[in-house]
């Protein structure tokens, strides 16, 4: 009898450790929030993989299988083959299902928007895909990720929304609009807006801003979903906790939606990154499990508010990210690594947050090709026939007029924060543009404008830029202005020549002429001039050895130098570094010497075709027509030059 007892105890604490052992994460985080994975087609059909998922995870999501473009690859043709796949494992092992996603910039079908459809049409195509998708899986579904990476990853852009097709079309009436046909279909399943690098501090404040703002206007978002694509050197926990802190202001409902975290230096959602991973050494594997402890920990904290946490993938072999990149508590051959341990039994980290190692610029990575398609949002009542403007220089395609007046411009600014141009000699009006995909700013007027647009300023952060190149165009009406200011000097100094008032780059030109000294012509020569004479002109003297640059102000000569290198290139006909670097400070140079002075006014002159002053006869061009015409002088020195040595110049194209 006492045999039969010890055996029966024997078997019984068999069975205990059996079932303890079996116990996967889903089991230790009962009291916190599910624990749930992203699925493929493999994964539902291999009993290993089938096996684990029922072990360790109590929700699952469709990786890929019910996104837009793969359930409706063209209109009204749909292919539920992979999603039922899925959807039906989950229904026959008591599973729910996160829906994922149902609009999303990056695998929408092109039908939806390619033939350029009004926004009636693209909402109701949008509404009926959504039905379809919700009333065919939502038994099964209890929340869906509705609206997916709106935002822009731009700090700097002025618009906090993802320049993507849906919002060129419809602006951010496409979220609400998505979310509206969500809840029509699934009056009862979550609906979530989600987003990765959700912790970063602009984007999470832009994120919070626009659901706030959907929510307060009647938009039907129940949470946020934070996708979770991290790395092994961020982000910190204060980062993780002060995201989750915003969002639980707005929301009532949280979900880690995508969770990998890498162990190199990327970061993020973008579909663009490195599949070369690093040598995973013990430390490496130390540093992972411990990334996974301090977000772990604050995803306990704040389990009053989130209520999933998802895997981006089974295992690392699974994985978008490649299995170099090492990002899943799941090895490649599904077996479980450090990390898993420490996420289990939820341990504390053992060392400090790494330090990111120095990043070394990708030469491969390049921004995409520019496409106006993408860039210009729509414009109502503005109509899209824009053509480059007859007076840009032969192959310019910016600024572009459409037949109505209106002007787009583009213009590249790598590092600006702000960016608006203004029209005309004086400055007049302003349109404010907006960074795009590609680094560049572009924007459209407000309104019909002059076509003689082109003479304009660009204010930069602040300060304004007289552009270069683009003044040597010559509109006529510009230049009939610029013979009436010059003929007014020509009467001034008729009048009274001691009075005429000669700048110090006009001592240095004419050296040893008295004060007073006519250096315009005569009003007939200037009454003279047209467009043509003044790109004769430009093309006869505008080159390296007849070129002078003048610094006023308090910028030091070595400064000097470098700006002159960077932004004044061979390409534009300006002298080159060497023959900058040769430069002397000399007040009567050799008449073929470029020149670079320094003196106590407040502006920077370049002044074009210098020899050609000497020259009275129908070849002189008038000193003050040529320097508006090609905006030669009028460029604050201390603050603009300091703009483009930072933004590396600000070129139009």
């Amino acid at each position: 009898m006492m045999t039969t007892k010890k055996s029966l105890l024997a078997m019984l604490l068999l069975v205990m450790a059996t079932s303890v052992q079996a116990q996967g994460l889903k089991d230790a985080y009962k009291n916190y929030f599910k624990i749930g994975v992203a699925v493929n087609q493999r994964n539902v059909v291999d009993p290993v993989q089938t096996d684990l998922i029922k072990r360790e995870f109590n929700s699952v999501t469709a990786e890929n299988d019910m996104k837009p473009e793969p359930t409706e690859p063209k209109e009204g043709v749909f292919d539920w083959e992979g999603a039922d796949n899925i959807a039906n494992f989950c229904r026959q092992n008591g599973l729910k299902m996160r829906g994922h996603c149902l609009m999303w910039h990056s695998q929408i079908g092109k039908w939806m928007y390619e033939d350029n459809p009004t926004k009636e049409v693209f909402y109701e195509r949008m509404r009926k895909h959504i039905h379809a998708v919700v009333n065919r899986y939502k038994d099964v579904v209890y929340c869906w990720d509705v609206v997916n990476e709106a935002m822009t990853d731009d700090a700097n852009s002025i618009d906090p929304y993802r320049q993507s097709p849906m919002y060129k079309l419809c602006g951010d009436e496409f979220i609400a609009k998505a979310f509206q046909f969500a809840r029509e279909a699934d009056p009862k399943g979550l609906l979530f807006y989600n987003d990765y690098n959700e912790c970063d501090p602009v984007k999470s404040q832009r994120i919070y801003n626009m659901v706030k703002a959907m929510k307060q206007a009647g938009v039907p978002i129940d949470g946020i979903g934070m996708q979770g694509h991290y790395n092994i050197y961020g982000p910190t926990e204060q980062a993780v906790d002060d995201a989750i802190s915003l969002y639980k202001k707005v929301v009532k409902h949280i979900h880690v939606t995508e969770l990998d975290i890498r162990v190199n230096t990327e970061m993020g959602g973008q579909l663009r990154f490195s599949r070369e991973g690093v040598n995973v050494s013990d430390s490496v594997k130390q540093h992972l499990a411990d990334q996974y402890a301090r977000v772990f920990n604050v995803f306990r904290k704040h389990k009053d508010v989130i209520e999933c946490v998802t895997f981006w993938n089974l295992s690392d072999r699974d994985s978008w990210l490649g299995a170099a990149n090492y990002p899943l508590p799941f090895d490649a051959q599904y077996q479980p690594k450090l990390a898993y341990d420490v996420i289990k039994n939820m341990l504390p980290a053992k060392w400090e947050l790494p330090k990111a190692p120095a990043r070394r610029p990708n030469r491969n990575m390049q921004r995409p090709p520019f496409n106006p398609q993408f860039a210009f949002r729509p414009i109502e009542g503005v109509k899209d026939d824009f053509k480059p403007s007859t007076k840009n220089q032969p192959g310019q395609p910016y600024p572009q007029v459409n037949s109505q007046g209106y002007v787009r411009f583009r213009i590249e600014a790598p590092d600006a924060k702000d960016v608006t141009v203004s029209l005309g000699l004086g400055g007049r009006g302003g349109t404010k543009l907006h960074k795009t995909y590609d680094g560049s700013w572009v924007g459209t007027t407000e309104g019909p404008m002059d076509e003689g647009f082109h003479y304009y300023h660009l204010t930069v952060d602040g300060g304004t830029l007289t552009d270069i190149v683009l003044h040597s165009t010559y509109p006529e009406h510009e230049i009939e202005k610029e013979k009436a200011v010059v003929c007014d000097e020509i009467e001034s100094y008729n009048d009274s020549p001691s009075e005429l008032i000669f700048d110090e780059f006009e001592n240095i030109l004419f050296a040893g002429h008295p004060l007073g000294h006519n250096i315009l012509g005569t009003k007939e020569q200037v009454m003279g001039y047209s467009s043509a004479d003044a790109r004769r002109f430009t093309t006869e003297h505008y080159r390296p050895d007849n070129m002078i640059f003048f610094a006023y102000g308090d910028i030091d000569f070595p400064r000097l130098v470098r700006l002159l290198e960077k932004n004044y290139t061979p390409s534009s006909l300006s002298p080159t570094p060497s023959t900058i670097h040769s430069v002397p400070f000399t007040l009567n140079p050799p008449p073929t010497t470029p020149i670079i002075r320094r003196l106590h006014t407040h502006q920077t002159h370049v002044i074009v075709g210098h020899r050609a002053y000497s020259i009275h006869d129908e070849r002189r061009m008038p000193l003050y027509l040529l320097n508006n015409m090609l905006g030669g002088p009028g460029m604050n020195a201390r603050l603009n030059l300091s703009l483009r040595e930072r933004n590396a110049l600000v070129s139009p194209w």
